[in-house]
């Protein structure tokens, strides 16, 4: 029987791994980019940050590091603990086979299996590496061809010319280097999101069996994958504990105590936020993208409709083989109401319509059935109107009201501090907001703090500001009462409807 204590340094024994990993890659892709820039390939390094995601503007090698330096100190390791010098790289035998050459080019759809090996064999490499870090050589002027100027960078390339030029110097590695260490930040706790989101790498596509077309919907797709924080914390949203709870229940848990989510106890794979507009199921979402440590993909009906017949569906299923090839993964659907209304009777609906609407609804079926950690999170202001059958594959169904007089109070509390306001009555304008929703609030908040600017601003146009210092006045309360007068909610909403409905058919 495991106790609490195994359970959470098992869990943050694997947190540390996948982290060591995922540094690991993104250092090599580095040092790759680095490498290609330093010898002039720099269309090949254009098209690496392309896929890869990973910049030289934001990460570069530190001092001293060099991919030659590094593979040579190796080489060296090697022949002094076997005798003998390693073997890097293998000739292919032409003899019967048309293309060899073409074939050992990079394909994407092998990656699996050589990041299988990677990943095996990280920890021997680690334990290999020792002694001081290696002096980079310098490559200004230096050129690879062909011809055998440069031995040890020349292979034989069946004929083809192969001409690098130098076109960065040593300032433009200066200045990137400079930017590499003001991006690095103090190492924290192991929870800290942001942590993921710098490390992180996007890995390639996969082959899809060699289809060129599924290939090219891929890169459509794959452009929806969130790369950058959204910076929302669970802190951040008001109120909402039930929905909170069940997403945390559903993508974080999960992948944090895998062991205790088996059978029975599977995590839940499909949840429907449903609510009036502006109460934050989309604020709700970004939470999950800050916080759950998984590939995150934004997805709307314009991501997977196209006017070409079959596309769509097809766009549907590379979608969900995607969220399974870089899992744990989140397919966030806003607005599912517009793709997923109840279908009609035939004649009364298109067909191309009705075909996506069930392959969308297979594809979920298969992630029900599957053990992948494949989160499926919905949301919709208009429930009533989606199809039975998508309501039967989302488990929960979770009602997203109107924030609470307690949550308006905290809302306009953050938004209006004690450092941006003075003096004001956060209790007579949190009860005066009855009937707003979540960014009504905050767009109430945004009007009383615009009084101080507009007031700066006036005595600038005027020509009367004296003093070289420009000071934002603090929000009054005849401020907030003055925004009060002037801002609306967008629109009266009838919570009764979604109250009924939550009664019907809601499972929080």
């Amino acid at each position: 029987m495991s106790t609490f204590h195994s359970v959470k340094m098992a869990s943050q024994a694997k947190e540390q791994e996948d982290k060591k990993l995922q540094e690991r890659r993104k250092a090599l892709v580095v040092l790759i980019l680095r490498h290609l820039c330093d010898f002039g390939y720099i269309e090949t390094a254009e098209r690496l940050q392309a896929e890869s995601q990973v910049n030289l503007d934001q990460f570069d090698a530190a001092d001293n590091v060099d991919l030659l330096a590094i593979l040579q100190e190796y080489e060296d390791f090697y022949e002094i603990r076997f005798q003998r010098r390693p073997k890097l790289i293998r000739k292919i035998s032409g003899e019967g086979r048309s293309g060899a050459e073409v074939s050992r080019l990079p394909n994407l759809g092998r990656s699996n299996s050589i990041r299988k090996k990677v990943s095996s064999s990280d920890s021997d490499q680690d334990s290999r590496a020792s002694g001081r870090p290696p002096r980079r050589p310098s490559a200004g002027g230096s050129k690879v061809t062909s011809n055998g100027e440069t031995k040890e960078h020349t292979e034989d390339t069946g004929g083809l010319n192969i001409t690098g030029s130098r076109t960065l110097g040593e300032e433009s590695k200066g200045a990137y280097q400079d930017k590499y260490k003001k991006s690095q930040r103090q190492p924290g706790d192991g929870d800290d999101p942001n942590e993921f989101w710098e490390r992180r790498l996007l890995k390639p596509l996969p082959d899809f069996g060699g289809s060129s077309e599924l290939r090219e919907l891929g890169s459509q797709i794959q452009r929806d994958v969130l790369m950058s924080n959204p910076d929302v914390r669970w802190a951040d949203i008001a109120s909402n504990e039930d929905a909170k709870r069940l997403l945390k229940e559903a993508v974080v848990l999960p992948v944090k105590y895998p062991s205790l989510f088996q059978g029975l106890l599977s995590p839940w794979k499909g949840v429907l936020l449903y609510g009036p507009p502006g109460t934050g199921k989309t604020m709700l979402a970004k939470a999950v993208a800050t916080e759950c440590k998984t590939t995150f993909f934004n997805i709307s009906a314009s991501s997977i409709v196209s006017k070409w017949r079959g596309d769509s569906e097809k766009l549907v299923r590379v979608l969900f083989e995607l969220a399974r090839y870089h899992k744990p993964s989140t397919i966030f659907l806003d607005e599912i109401d517009s793709i997923m209304s109840q279908r009609l009777s035939s004649g009364q609906e298109h067909d191309g319509s009705r075909r996506m609407k069930t392959e969308l609804l297979i594809q979920m079926d298969g992630v029900m059935s599957s053990s992948d950690l494949v989160f499926l999170l919905c949301a919709s202001n208009l429930p009533w109107d989606l199809d039975s059958a998508l309501l039967r594959r989302l488990e929960k169904r979770i009602f997203v009201p109107l924030p609470s007089e307690e949550a308006r109070k905290n809302i306009i509390r953050k938004h209006l501090d004690e450092n941006r306001a003075n003096g004001l009555d956060y209790d007579v304008a949190a009860k005066r907001t009855e009937g707003f929703s979540g960014s009504d609030v905050v767009a109430l908040c945004k009007e009383a703090a615009m009084k101080p600017l507009r007031r700066i601003m006036s005595l600038l146009e005027s020509g009367q500001a004296s003093g070289d210092k420009i000071k934002l006045g603090p929000v009054t309360s005849k401020d907030l009462e003055e925004a009060l007068q002037v801002v609306r909610p967008a629109q009266r909403v009838n919570d009764q409807r979604y109250i009924d409905w939550s009664a019907d058919y809601g499972s929080v």
